[in-house]
């Protein structure tokens, strides 16, 4: 799990340098009961928004 989470991250930081900007990102969930596993979104992330909101509570 831990090479995932590293992987991850520099994956985050490589686009952030490309783009100028944190990337939105998707979190799944999977849906119950479905046969084969079938996964929906469950949340939009604004990981910009994110880093903007905690710089000015610095």
């Amino acid at each position: 799990m831990r090479v995932v989470l590293d992987t991850a991250v520099t994956l985050l930081a490589y686009l952030h340098g490309l783009m100028g900007y944190f990337p939105a990102v998707i979190r799944l969930r999977p849906v119950e009961g479905s046969t084969p596993p079938q996964y929906e979104v469950a949340e939009v992330i604004n990981l910009q928004a994110v880093r903007e909101e905690a710089r000015c509570a610095r």
